[in-house]
């Protein structure tokens, strides 16, 4: 099946994670490469309470008009620095129909590694997503800290994106009109 990418464009609904690099410029400009360039653009969260920290993108629109769109799936390159192994967690987010959901909890210790969450209906309807509903989705992180657990901790992502995975329509010929 066909894919497109969507890149975060602008800024969305939260930006609450709390350090970007480089300083200059907006969070969204730090994760939204085509190739990853790890960490001479990035937005991190550390340290030393305890803290939920959140960013959401816009992100750029389908071209065409998908006739069904399969899935949509949302990856986030990221690594965490320094600590003990619990000391921070990422989630993918998702914002539909005005309402934020979270994926599943990653966490490990290293360098930066690309996980993914596979969403194949819209949360918020529980049916098959709509051109209209990607194209106003916004898409990002949570870096989530614990207060007293791996002091020194530090959140890192460098890359977030959508890929979504649709049917071209079919085009349909009227037999009596074809030209032999």
């Amino acid at each position: 099946m066909p894919t497109q990418t969507l890149r975060p464009n602008a800024a969305g609904d939260m930006t609450t994670i709390k350090n970007q690099y480089p300083s200059g410029g907006e969070h969204w400009d730090k994760v939204d490469d085509e190739t990853p360039d790890e960490d001479a653009t990035a937005v991190m969260q550390g340290g030393p309470y305890t803290s939920t920290r959140t960013d959401l993108y816009n992100l750029t629109n389908l071209l065409g008009a998908p006739a069904i769109i399969n899935k949509v799936t949302i990856y986030a390159r990221w690594r965490r620095q320094g600590g003990y192994a619990y000391a921070i967690d990422f989630y993918h987010k998702i914002k539909t129909h005005g309402v934020v959901y979270t994926g599943p909890r990653f966490d490990y210790l290293g360098g930066y590694r690309t996980d993914f969450s596979e969403i194949t209906v819209n949360p918020f309807t529980d049916e098959p997503w709509t051109v209209e509903e990607v194209n106003n989705l916004q898409a990002g992180i949570t870096l989530e800290y614990y207060h007293g657990v791996g002091w020194g901790s530090i959140g890192y992502c460098t890359q977030v994106y959508v890929e979504v995975d649709y049917q071209v329509p079919t085009v349909q010929t009227d037999p009596a009109t074809e030209v032999t």
